[in-house]
């Protein structure tokens, strides 16, 4: 949830510069407002959300700790808040100084960030609709880093990195679709992946769970084979998210209806069952990395 996005991102921003460059040399600035800006903002974005999860993560036992009174946990948590909290800021601060159109994205992760807030004050941080906020978030960080790649690009700089305008889409108006392709692969995954390890863990047994959680993974397959519609994506990462999602779906059905049975053939714990996602979640970042590698498509900049 913390790498994947990041390393797709990144796949994306090289991706678009790169085709930029060769549609049009002159496309690219230099400086902070071309090659030099699009490093930094890049590395700003990524330390905003590596340590901004830290923070997450500490912030979300203070408040806990806060809630139940142990004053031993809620010091202990303080700091770390604290020192975090403040490199994110910064970190943040710096992006949106470099590219000033990432504002925008904060109409996607403030509420979702929200919502996971709000679960942590009700005492259920590991509810669904907190680990579904999470994900879809963390999936978001796809076009964040796109976007930077395209953002520091001549054609755009006039109109959005330096400018009193801050609020215009025009950037991630230029997206490509298969961009949001690849957010939409990933977030299939992950959200199934939380109602999944439900199923295996705190809601095991639950039928109404595991229900709820193949129907999902089998809509979530569909809609992932309806994706090959896309122009310009190609066919090998459509194959491996296909593949990827329906093995995700098998295992919805089958691991949970083993490991409730009367002689499973595994003794599934939660570590067993973190183990068996690892190449899960490479197959399904693979494939959004292929996506982003094998983009041929044109990069049509609605920018004047």
């Amino acid at each position: 949830m913390i790498i994947a996005p990041v390393l797709i991102g990144l796949a994306w921003l090289l991706g678009l510069r790169s085709i930029l460059s060769d549609a049009a040399p002159d496309a690219l600035a230099s400086g902070f407002r071309g090659g030099v800006g699009t490093f930094l903002t890049a590395l700003a974005v990524t330390v905003a959300w590596v340590v901004g999860y830290l923070t997450f993560f500490a912030g979300g036992k203070w408040l806990q700790a806060r809630a139940s009174g142990n004053t031993r946990i809620q010091d202990g948590a303080r700091r770390p808040s604290l020192v975090y909290g403040a490199v994110t800021l910064v970190a943040v601060v710096c992006a949106v100084i470099l590219q000033p159109h990432l504002l925008w994205w904060g109409i996607v992760f403030a509420p979702l960030t929200l919502i996971a807030v709000s679960e942590i004050r009700r005492g259920t941080p590991r509810s669904f609709i907190a680990g579904a906020a999470e994900t879809v978030a963390s999936a978001f960080l796809i076009p964040v880093l796109a976007s930077v790649g395209v953002g520091s690009a001549t054609p755009v700089v006039d109109g959005v990195t330096f400018t009193r305008s801050l609020f215009t889409t025009d950037v991630i108006e230029a997206l490509p679709k298969e961009v949001w392709v690849t957010l939409l692969w990933l977030a299939l995954y992950q959200v199934g992946t939380v109602l999944y390890v439900k199923t295996m863990i705190r809601k095991k047994g639950d039928r109404a769970w595991w229900i709820g959680s193949v129907a999902f993974h089998v809509a979530a397959l569909a809609i992932t084979v309806l994706t090959v519609t896309s122009d310009h994506l190609g066919l090998l990462s459509w194959f491996l998210a296909v593949m990827v999602l329906g093995w995700a779906a098998w295992r919805a059905y089958a691991v949970p209806k083993d490991a409730t049975s009367a002689e499973p053939s595994t003794e599934w714990t939660p570590k067993k069952v973190g183990i068996a996602e690892i190449p899960v979640v490479v197959g399904i970042t693979l494939a959004c990395l292929l996506a982003a590698g094998l983009y041929d498509g044109p990069l049509v900049l609605f920018i004047h």
